[in-house]
């Protein structure tokens, strides 16, 4: 066995080898390195150079599901946060995520590596701080699978029960699309996002068919077009019952997706340009988006009183805004599209959470099989069914415990399911996407703290001439995020938070990051070789001076 080979001191700089799992071997680990595994043949590759910048982009628009985040959280938003003040919330949320995205992408340009905020902050705050993010990014993206196939499986219950006349339990569904999503991610990550880029294209256009009609026809005929809603300070106005925190925080929740592209650095071609490239746009064009679309629908439906009631209505407070301003034909597509742009949302996430299993599996941390590439396809295919397994234990939870005997009796009363559809919507969708948001924020707080730390000690030049884009942003946006974590935990109770999996959101997000600290400690402890590897192996082109 040989001895391990690890370059520290100069940060541009690759180890030709890994460390190995060899107690004996007297590490310096008072540095950063980053281990090159491009040109290795002991480390299963991903696909390279299988996509380019739209295949990136494309994962990051559909990671972001926006017909669901639009008819799934403007909604909750509307009815239980700050009303017609949500287009506010949107603009708020592009303005911090924007910030955020100029420090992130200086990130991506000097570690290329699969696994994402695992890999970047374990560079900038250390091996245990990183092994903790790694946890806590492989949970989220996994929970947020399962969140947006509640969500599929809400929408395809109600719209197949009223177009179709069919009756089928929400499980169903649920399980159909996580069956679908291991084919896929299985098959070939360019075939997964050509996928991801129809069905996102599709219902990015539904949804501007409905704004402009809304536009054009001068929104509701006492109101017109709320110009009030689009002012930011609205965000921080409640609608009179609700907390404006949790309209801000669902305006967060729905770009959640966004930050993944530095997930497929790997497998992009021309990942120092592409990956920051697809980020901008894609933070930039979704918050255009999601602002115009919620300012829209809030327009279509009149006074503050009409619109908050609107909105707890659920999706409907969509439909019936297309139904009187676009028509019914556009009103009943949009219900079949939000099925499958959740289901594209789901998929890419499966995309994202299965990379941080594989990216964990081959530095060792985790069980190594879950590091193997298929032979074939370079798919990591273990790690996408093990990541199916976490979905389906997940579903099969809210399946049995997550309804209310309330919920139950209301849905067998209407239509004989022994399955409440509020399970899916309020349970599975809501609940976890609460949780996920939460630890998401949680990483996106601490890589912004890592990137100001990461570049004054190993690329000082930089640091001092782009002192803007690896220091002030970065703190701005640290401070922002931090502060939406903190307006969600002291208002959890105006969300639900006294059911379900609500109340313990802070308690599971802080618990899963305090395991992996704990995790890392026993693992620098007792297999210092494989401590050496946290959050280190990266591709040689991302690199550089």
């Amino acid at each position: 066995m040989s001895n391990p080979r690890i370059v520290d001191r100069n940060p541009q700089l690759a180890a030709e080898q890994p460390a190995v799992e060899n107690p004996s071997v007297t590490i310096d680990l008072t540095t950063s390195h980053s281990i090159d595994i491009s040109q290795r043949d002991d480390v299963h590759q991903l696909k390279s150079n299988a996509v380019g910048l739209g295949g990136v982009l494309f994962a990051a628009l559909a990671g972001a599901a926006p017909i669901t985040a639009m008819l799934g959280n403007v909604p909750f938003g509307v009815g239980s946060g700050n009303g017609k003040g949500i287009p506010g919330a949107f603009m708020f949320a592009t303005v911090v995520l924007t910030i955020f995205s100029v420090g992130y992408v200086a990130m991506a340009r000097k570690v290329t590596a699969v696994g994402g905020f695992y890999s970047f902050i374990s560079h900038g705050l250390g091996r245990v701080m990183g092994l903790g993010a790694g946890l806590v990014g492989a949970l989220a993206y996994g929970t947020i699978v399962a969140s947006l196939l509640g969500g599929m499986a809400y929408f395809a219950q109600s719209t197949v029960n009223e177009k179709l006349g069919v009756l089928l339990p929400w499980p169903v569904f649920a399980l159909i699309g996580l069956a679908l999503v291991l084919v896929l991610s299985y098959l070939d990550v360019d075939l997964s996002l050509k996928v991801l880029g129809a069905a996102m294209a599709a219902e990015v256009l539904i949804l501007l068919i409905m704004d402009l009609a809304i536009l054009f026809k001068g929104g509701h005929p006492q109101t017109g077009l709320n110009t009030e809603s689009i002012n930011v300070v609205s965000a921080f106005r409640s609608n009179g019952g609700g907390a404006a925190a949790l309209g801000i925080f669902m305006a967060f929740w729905s770009w959640v997706g966004f930050e993944a592209c530095p997930n497929y650095a790997e497998e992009s071609r021309d990942p120092v340009k592409n990956v920051p490239r697809a980020t901008y746009i894609a933070v930039i064009s979704l918050g255009i988006f999601y602002s115009f679309t919620a300012w829209m629908v809030v327009s279509a439906w009149g006074s503050d009183a009409e619109v908050v009631a609107a909105g707890k209505t659920g999706s409907a407070m969509f439909y019936g805004a297309a139904t009187q301003f676009a028509g019914k034909f556009v009103s009943d597509v949009m219900g079949w599209l939000v099925i499958t742009g959740s289901f594209a949302g789901a998929m890419a996430f499966h995309n994202a959470a299965q990379r941080y299993w594989y990216s964990m599996g081959r530095e060792g941390i985790l069980p190594k099989a879950l590091g193997k590439t298929h032979h074939e396809r370079k798919t990591p295919y273990l790690a996408s069914i093990f990541q199916t397994g976490v979905s389906f234990a997940l579903i099969a939870t809210f399946m049995f415990f997550g309804q209310t005997a309330a919920d139950s009796n209301a849905d067998k009363a209407q239509n004989g399911l022994d399955y409440g559809n509020h399970a899916a919507y309020l349970g599975l969708y809501t609940q976890l996407a609460l949780l996920a948001t939460f630890l998401i924020l949680i990483l996106q707080t601490l890589v912004s703290i890592a990137i100001p730390i990461y570049f004054s000690k190993h690329h000082p030049a930089e640091f001092r001439s782009k002192i803007l884009q690896v220091l002030v942003c970065p703190i701005i946006a640290a401070i922002a995020q931090a502060g939406v974590i903190y307006l969600l935990i002291s208002n959890l109770k105006v969300a639900g938070g006294t059911t379900g999996l609500t109340p313990f959101v802070p308690i599971v997000g802080f618990g899963i990051l305090f395991v992996g600290f704990a995790g890392a400690l026993i693992i620098r402890a007792t297999r210092p070789g494989v401590y050496a590897n946290v959050g280190r192996f990266v591709q040689s082109v991302g690199v550089t001076p």
